[in-house]
């Protein structure tokens, strides 16, 4: 049975008293590679050392082995003869903890979440994964993942405490069922900056016509035109899925996807709010003039990715990673010059455009089977991760596990076994950044930022089309993360309401009030429907479930 929030704060902040208690005795910081906790270990799996506090990094005497689950992308590229099973964080497990991590099963991302929920449900689940929330809740109904207090408190070194501290415990919060923590949050979604989206327009083009960076969507639809006049291109790109409406939608005040309050101070659902029709009607008369790629409605963003690569696109509203797919294809294909930079949503009305954030409903949940000989292993590898990452092995040996982490990869080999830096991504676009300026490398405070530097540096100075991603992401003066660090300094965004409770209407029938909005909304845009017909498609919605849902949000999360 769940406990109320207040109750759930409570309980963890208690665990914060008794942590920073246990700080505050006078024990020096140990090093990152031997770090040591003071606190006493109630299991017998611990090792300790001379003076009998647990040593949370010391290896097992004989091998230990975990299952975990694996899901791969088949476009990830691994060093050499590496590859999912075998790589230098598998082989640091190993050789640092004498722990042997085995795929349970390895399958394609797309196919993950139904592998894992067939696990669930036959009870056959591995010694260590990452689940989504609602997965959490069934594990720990059904009484199958371990109670992770006392393993965590004891011992998550000094770099993963500071990260639920970091987190205001709103991840940590929802990991905790009657004031026991089944689960560690893996803090994705905490760190706002990847999750601005941006408008990318190609550098060449904007160069030969001798055009700034649009400030208004008047603009950019002006911009739009003259690429299409002198490039025979697709003006503003999209597919089937409207992400890129989506991405432009704030430019209206429009928040599709996201639940927001209204001015009566009641949450709503941003995708039927009148703002969202006002966008339709701009988008309808764009597929009418012919701006937009007028099959959209078959293609899907591998589709777009391809026109883009080969330069038959103007104008795409996308993901701040751009850069990396399929950046790094169209530069080396169509030269350096041919780099698309990214840009803030414009705005359609005047008014300052407010960035949306999704807050913890992203977040998975790293838990341990309930039968696992060895809970605590979890803790050793997931603070091996952070030491690599964000400690001070990036002046002694992170070079060899970063170099295993190319973009694509970087999810895929630790995924299961770290903790994000809920500051991670300001953090490393302040130190590239001062880096840069100051021509001094030292700045540079984790082994990403090293990679970051590294790219933009090959990118800027050999002209390599593998720096695209880093460039296009990091980069001091122009930047998706230069862009969003202006954002955040100016709180110019907007939180998404719902949190990791999710009303019972949405669970069951979210895909379907979905699939009545993105059909509804494509038939106005293509003018089979005229825009009034929003109208309709909002009554719709609300009859199939979505006023069910608004309901349940004020109850969940209503003043």
């Amino acid at each position: 049975r769940r406990i109320n929030m207040k109750k759930r704060i409570l309980s963890m902040l208690l665990i914060a008293v008794m942590v920073m208690s246990m700080t505050a005795c006078g024990e020096k910081d140990p090093e990152p590679e031997q770090q040591e906790n003071s606190q006493e270990d109630d299991n017998d799996d611990g090792e300790k050392n001379t003076s009998g506090e647990i040593d949370i990094d010391a290896p097992y005497e004989e091998p230990v082995k975990l299952e975990i689950t694996v899901s791969m992308n088949p476009a990830v590229e691994y060093q050499g003869d590496d590859d999912v099973y075998d790589n230098p964080w598998t082989r640091a497990y190993k050789e640092r903890f004498n722990i042997e991590v085995e795929p349970a099963f390895v399958c394609e991302d797309s196919e993950h979440e139904t592998k894992l929920n067939l696990a669930i449900a036959e009870r056959d689940i591995p010694d260590i994964f990452a689940v989504n929330y609602s997965q959490l809740q069934q594990l720990v109904e059904a009484d199958m993942v371990y109670d992770l207090t006392d393993i965590f408190d004891q011992y998550a070194n000094d770099i993963n405490k500071s990260f639920m501290e970091a987190d205001d415990w709103t991840s940590y919060n929802a990991a905790t069922f009657d004031g026991k923590l089944y689960a560690i949050p893996q803090l994705d979604a905490a760190d706002m900056l990847p999750q601005f989206h941006n408008v990318w327009i190609r550098k060449d083009w904007m160069e030969e016509q001798n055009l700034q960076a649009p400030e208004t969507i008047e603009e950019m639809v002006e911009m739009a035109r003259i690429f299409m006049e002198e490039y025979e291109c697709t003006g503003i790109a999209t597919d089937r899925s409207l992400f890129s409406l989506y991405v432009l939608a704030p430019a209206w005040g429009a928040y599709p996807d996201i639940w927001v309050e209204d001015e009566n101070g009641q949450i709503v659902y941003g995708s039927v709010q009148p703002e969202m029709k006002e966008a339709l009607t701009e988008w309808a008369s764009w597929y009418e003039e012919g701006l937009l790629n007028p099959d959209f409605a078959t293609m899907d963003n591998s589709m777009i990715d391809a026109a883009d690569i080969n330069g038959e696109i103007g104008i795409r509203p996308y993901y701040n990673w751009w850069g990396y797919t399929p950046g790094v294809n169209e530069v080396d294909n169509l030269g350096m010059d041919a780099v698309r930079m990214p840009y803030a949503i414009p705005s359609a009305n005047g008014e300052e455009v407010l960035s949306p954030v999704s807050g913890a409903t992203s977040n998975l949940f790293i838990v341990v089977n309930k039968d696992c000989e060895h809970p605590e292993a979890v803790m050793k590898l997931l603070n091996f991760h952070a030491y690599i990452m964000y400690g001070d092995a990036r002046e002694k040996e992170s070079q060899e596990y970063m170099e295993a982490l190319t973009y694509g990869s970087r999810y895929h080999i630790p995924f299961r076994m770290r903790i994000k830096d809920p500051n991670e991504s300001q953090n490393d676009y302040l130190s590239v950044k001062e880096a840069i300026e100051k021509d001094d490398t030292s700045y540079i405070k984790s082994a990403a930022g090293q990679t970051f530097y590294s790219e933009i540096t090959d990118f800027v100075e050999n002209g390599s089309a593998s720096g695209t991603g880093g460039y296009t992401l990091v980069a001091p003066d122009i930047s998706s993360f230069a862009i969003g660090a202006s954002i955040v300094d100016n709180e110019t965004y907007i939180r998404n309401k719902l949190g990791m409770v999710k009303p019972e209407i949405l669970m069951n029938s979210g895909s379907t009030l979905d699939d009545i909005l993105l059909e509804g909304f494509t038939k106005i845009i293509m003018g089979t429907e005229p825009v009034d017909y929003f109208d309709k498609v909002v009554e719709d919605w609300m009859t199939a479930g979505g006023e069910q849902a608004t309901t349940e949000m004020n109850e969940i999360y209503g003043n």
